[in-house]
């Protein structure tokens, strides 16, 4: 998730001004609420050449003007920049010419949450696909709120489009869009799975990733799936192993007996999703603990990191896991998945913050983001970081570094400390959906 166009050494004057809210000195010369109003008043005064710079010919242009947007948005939440800004933010998902643009148009609306949902009516009730598509994808980036939102857009379309061949995008669109809501996906599982046979096999995995996200509720469709981890696509037998941790438990198949099984799998990625089926399980998978333990400290496996987050998800305990991940951090091969894992941990990952830290000074813009996004997941905890990413969000050389440390500070200062984050995919997390292996 990097550009390749050349970055600039410095944001342009509307992002510092919006970033003049992370400076607790700065906010002191005026007192803590004279200094808000000020930059609000500041980065309203900028809303208008922010939306002008979204059409910028330079990536690093776009991608300032949408984090600079996004936290002006989350800050003042006013109905009529909401309405103007963001049918512009959700377009720039369908950027052709960056990848960063893009995932940054999906961070930014995840922060901004369910406000943004009311404003994808541009996109989602058009007749065209990509812009259907960028409506689904602004859907399944903003999470749940938008569920609540467009559901019955989405019941409707999956009814329309699920029988009729000329519609295939937006029927996978539409599935795209459901696997983002979570449980809200919930009342459409039974019409969902009817899809399972499909030709295609992206629809196929999309349906087991929605059954995933509503385990109990797919319950009666587990013997079907237990048929699916031996036959089909690597993605499909995959998953399919996933789905079967997220219904736990069932009569008619031994479900713990099938996972653990597929830790001696041939391909990392059966074994990878094996083990998040296994942490889905919880206590129940408690059998499984002794192979478990023998792949988080086998050193020549690649599935450590997945066994370390299965561990925890299964015991409740921390230790072993953190202990793992702490040691690959220092691992070239291993260093980023053991940031995404953290990440995944939330605030029982908190120990480890002073080396995640450490990260963000990282030479590889793809570490220094993996260290962003697990900072912000493990939330309170990671306050005293604060100063380091303000400093990312002025100084570092990527644009996307620098918005991405903007929306940090603004989740690490909004946190609490009472619960444990845990995210994905994005996500939200950041750390990856549908209780994926981590982002790669």
């Amino acid at each position: 998730m990097r550009s390749n166009a050349k970055h600039l050494a410095f944001l342009p004057t509307a992002i510092l001004l919006t970033l003049v809210a992370f400076c607790p000195a700065c906010q002191k010369q005026d007192g803590p609420q004279q200094g808000v109003q000020k930059r609000k008043a500041e980065t309203a005064a900028q809303f208008p050449k922010l939306l002008k710079q979204l059409e910028s010919e330079k990536a690093d242009d776009r991608i300032t003007a949408l984090y600079a947007l996004g936290g002006h948005l989350c800050e003042n939440k006013n109905g009529k920049d909401l309405a103007t800004a963001v049918p512009k933010i959700a377009a720039a998902i369908g950027d052709r010419k960056s990848d960063v643009v893009r995932s940054s148009a999906r961070t930014v609306l995840t922060q901004i949450g369910e406000p943004a949902s009311e404003h994808l009516t541009s996109q989602l009730e058009s007749l065209d696909d990509v812009q259907y598509a960028i409506g689904a994808e602004a859907i399944k980036a903003i999470g749940p709120a938008a569920g609540k939102k467009w559901f019955p857009l989405l019941k409707k379309n999956l009814a329309s489009y699920t029988n009729d061949d000329t519609k295939l995008k937006r029927l996978l669109w539409t599935l795209e869009a459901l696997t983002g809501i979570g449980k809200e996906a919930s009342p459409l599982v039974d019409e969902v799975f009817g899809l399972i046979d499909h030709k295609n096999m992206k629809i196929q995995v999309l349906v087991l990733k929605i059954v995933t996200n509503n385990g109990e509720v797919s319950k009666k469709h587990g013997p079907r799936i237990a048929k699916l981890i031996e036959k089909g696509t690597p993605s499909v037998r995959s998953w399919a192993l996933q789905a079967l941790g997220a219904i736990g438990k069932h009569d008619d198949y031994d479900a713990l007996q099938l996972l653990t099984g597929k830790l001696d799998a041939f391909l990392l990625i059966e074994k990878q999703r094996a083990l998040e089926g296994l942490a889905l399980m919880g206590e129940d998978a408690t059998p499984s603990l002794e192979k478990i333990e023998s792949l988080i400290s086998d050193n020549s496996k690649s599935a450590m990191c997945s066994a370390a987050y299965a561990h925890w998800k299964i015991t409740g305990d921390k230790t072993k896991a953190i202990s793992k991940l702490k040691k690959l951090l220092d691992s070239r091969s291993f260093a980023d998945e053991s940031i995404q894992t953290l990440g995944r941990m939330g605030q029982s990952a908190s120990s480890l913050v002073p080396i995640l830290k450490l990260h963000l000074d990282s030479p590889e813009p793809v570490r220094r983001e993996n260290a962003l996004f697990a900072l912000g997941d493990i939330g309170a905890a990671a306050k005293p970081t604060i100063e380091r990413l303000e400093k990312l969000a002025t100084d570092d050389k990527d644009a996307g570094i620098r918005g991405l440390a903007r929306i940090q500070i603004q989740k690490i200062t909004a946190a609490n400390g009472d619960a444990d984050s845990e995210h994905r995919d994005g996500q939200k997390s950041s750390s990856e959906e549908n209780s994926s292996p981590p982002r790669s």
